[in-house]
């Protein structure tokens, strides 16, 4: 069935859809308000998925993104469903719709939502949801997205009505323009199902009234005298001219579908005129030139028939079934009544066949990834040297181009693969793979960066070895021990005389001078001779002590609190003093900024090794699942060439054995 579902219209609809701000009824805003949400369109415009998913994960840890309403959700919708997470995208709509948001939101978000449905095969919740989309409010916001959900509501028809999706799809038909892709496509499938049924005549008045429709726009394309270089065309040119290409690989499926029914019903004149209408250079080519040998020679044509395998023949018989097209010739020169030019093209075929045998089965022995991969043309991005770049492609490389699905863009190198290549199954395998190998890569670049950090961290600590020793020279060099003696000293010493009361001890600088004055005018007096005049002299003296030995007594409490004032002050710069080198010893003896950087940058490490492993048993699975595949596709080929083998041997043998009895020579 050739089902058409792109995603063209998936992104673009859901950048045009949405609310943002705080009010769910303003417009989407035109600039970006959060760079988290600009560094995921950035990722997104330049066609990295994988990294904008990646940076929707990061902002949803760092609180979200702000200032865009539900628009960076719609958007990362529809990143998953181009992605192929389905399931996730589904999750995603269904938690907006439960949410406040704008008709036009709502809208897409059930189309997308049934569109994620009618991909899982899940049929009733997809015509759930596409039946909760209003079908005006989406015309009127997005026209291209309207024509595809009425393809979708056509598809599911097809799934579900049985006999009566013919009326619906009549009806949903009526509605898409003439030049919408969509009416042929659904046309096509409607065929192909009623084929399926047995309805042939149904299937064959479907498919002349899709390539009369197909093949009135193909005059137009035929006669355009030299298209323009592609990078001179605009958007709108560029996708017209997808479009017209769409058409016409179409109406050639369509006419190589009606001279396939054409053969079966035995109709070779129309089987032949239908075949011939493919251009030799088709996609088609090949499988319409041996369908045309086939009719020829079922019209007992077998010179035509002829002609056209030895078309074939020269030929690279590049898809598995045109393996046939050997023991078809030596059939057909035996229908000429040419025996020896039919043995000799049996005996070419059966040794084509058993060379064909021996190289599947060593193949098959030898078959590996590399060996897979080798057989296979990665398409490139634009680049400098394409040719240089082929040269060089492994899986992984970010330089292999892919489609908005996520599938590659690869041509088979080798025909064993050509069949699988056209299997949704190895396509996502391989597409698969080589984003884990691209995994793979991105995580070795992280252990990288994290390598770097233990060259830091060395750097920091002998930093830090250096500091300290700049800083234990410092400490030294200013006495602190000695400071620490001499606080105690004068603790011990004042605490003492406050205890005693030693007044002397107490003193001002005044009294001391005082006191030594005092005691300077007694030691001379004690030397003067006694007589009425020292005498008075010493009365007057002896008052003058007393006084001063009272002042003493009464100014001791004074001077005793402005000594322990001074004291508590020294013990409180002591005590900062000792706090700081205590926490400076501390630091030096273990740094826990160091120590915590340290820890976390082992965190990271072991959090890194532990995603490897799973990746790597991812990838190792991944590897066994294309392997499997490729090898079960070798066996396959295998099996149906030595088919061939047998028959090319069984008619050799039956024309050596017919030669030998007419007296020819075998």
């Amino acid at each position: 069935m050739a089902s058409r579902l792109p995603f063209r219209q998936c992104l673009l609809g859901l950048l045009i859809a949405g609310s943002a701000g705080n009010s769910m009824a303003e417009e989407a805003p035109r600039r970006v308000h959060d760079l988290q949400y600009g560094t995921v369109l950035y990722e997104h415009f330049q066609g990295h998925s994988f990294e904008a998913l990646t940076r929707f994960a990061v902002a949803e840890k760092r609180g979200g993104i702000q200032g865009h309403g539900d628009h960076p959700k719609l958007v990362q919708g529809g990143i998953m469903l181009a992605y192929g997470m389905t399931r996730e995208a589904r999750d995603l709509y269904e938690s907006l719709l439960d949410e406040a948001v704008t008709p036009e939101a709502r809208n897409q978000a059930w189309f997308y939502l049934g569109k994620v449905f009618y991909l899982e095969g899940d049929n009733s919740r997809a015509a759930d949801a596409l039946g909760r989309v209003d079908g005006e409010i989406l015309e009127d916001d997005d026209e291209p997205l309207y024509h595809e959900w009425l393809y979708l509501k056509g598809q599911l028809a097809l799934r579900t009505q049985g006999r009566d999706a013919a009326e619906i799809i009549d009806i949903v038909t009526g509605e898409l323009p003439e030049e919408s892709l969509w009416k042929p496509y659904l046309g096509y499938n409607l065929a192909v199902q009623q084929m399926a049924a047995g309805e042939t005549e149904s299937a064959v008045r479907g498919l002349n009234a899709i390539s009369v429709q197909l093949q009135e726009a193909l005059p137009e394309l035929e006669e355009e005298p030299e298209e323009p270089d592609e990078a001179d065309l605009s958007d709108e040119d560029r996708q017209e001219r997808a479009d017209d290409r769409e058409r016409r690989a179409l109406f050639e499926r369509v006419r190589l579908s009606l001279g396939q029914l054409y053969l079966q019903q035995g109709n070779y004149a129309a089987a032949l005129e239908n075949l011939a209408a493919i251009s030799l250079d088709s996609v088609f080519s090949d499988e319409a030139l041996y369908h045309y040998a086939v009719a020829a020679s079922e019209a007992q044509s077998w010179g035509l028939a002829l002609q056209v395998l030895e078309t074939l023949q020269q030929r690279t018989l590049f898809s598995p079934w045109l393996q046939q097209v050997p023991y078809a010739r030596g059939y057909v020169y035996e229908q000429l009544e040419r025996p020896q030019t039919a043995l000799a093209a049996y005996r070419e075929a059966a040794d084509h066949y058993q060379s064909l045998v021996t190289r599947l089965q060593q193949a098959s022995r030898e078959l590996s990834e590399s060996e897979i991969i080798e057989g296979l043309r990665f398409e490139v991005d634009a680049g400098e040297d394409e040719a240089l770049q082929r040269a060089n492609l492994s899986l992984g490389d970010p330089r292999i181009a892919n489609d908005s699905y996520g599938r590659l863009q690869v041509e088979p190198g080798n025909f064993s693969l050509a069949f699988l290549l056209s299997r949704e199954s190895f396509q996502m395998a391989l597409r698969d793979l080589h984003e884990l190998y691209q995994l793979k890569r991105r995580m070795q670049e992280r252990e990288q960066q994290l390598a770097s950090f233990d060259v830091m961290l060395e750097t920091r600590a002998q930093l830090r070895e250096r500091k300290i020793r700049e800083t234990r020279d410092s400490l030294e060099s200013l006495g602190a021990e000695a400071w620490s003696s001499q606080q105690s000293a004068y603790n011990r010493l004042i605490n003492e005389a406050a205890d005693i009361g030693d007044v002397a001890f107490f003193m001002s600088d005044k009294q001391k001078d005082l006191a030594a004055r005092i005691e300077e005018v007694e030691d001379t007096l004690a030397v003067l001779p006694d007589n009425r005049s020292t005498a008075e002299q010493r009365r007057k003296f002896a008052r003058m002590k007393a006084y001063f030995q009272w002042q003493l007594a009464d100014d001791f409490a004074v001077n005793r609190w402005a000594a322990e004032k001074q004291l508590r002050q020294l013990n409180a710069a002591m005590d900062t003093f000792d706090q700081q080198r205590t926490t400076l010893a501390e630091e030096m003896t273990t740094d826990r900024r160091q120590t915590a950087l340290a820890e976390r940058v082992e965190e990271s490490q072991r959090r890194v090794a532990a995603v490897e492993d799973k990746l790597d048993q991812a990838l190792a699975q991944a590897r066994h699942a294309l392997v499997a595949q490729v090898r079960e596709e070798l066996v396959r080929q295998q099996r149906e060439v030595e088919r061939f083998l047998l028959a090319s041997r069984h008619g050799q043998a039956r024309l050596a054995d017919a030669l030998f009895q007419a007296g020819g020579r075998p």
